[in-house]
């Protein structure tokens, strides 16, 4: 949210929360917020609708009765 509400440069609050997110799938890899954050990243960040895809696939995985998922899935 940082970057997209321009509240700090767009590139440190992505480099930031990607570091963050992959801090925690190393702690428990069916972290469904972890995925999701990822996916949010490469859709908006790097543009890379089917690693987000990917992201969000696990994320559904993980909890699929979690509807965060299937939302930005559907957008």
């Amino acid at each position: 949210w940082q970057a997209l509400l321009r509240e700090r440069p767009p590139a440190t609050a992505y480099a930031e929360a990607e570091t963050l997110a992959r801090r925690a799938l190393a702690l428990d890899s069916a972290s469904v917020d972890a995925h999701l954050v990822l996916g949010r990243i490469v859709e908006l960040r790097d543009r890379d609708d089917a690693a987000a895809d990917l992201h969000y696939r696990r994320a559904m995985t993980a909890a699929p009765r979690d509807p965060r998922a299937y939302g930005r899935r559907a957008l």
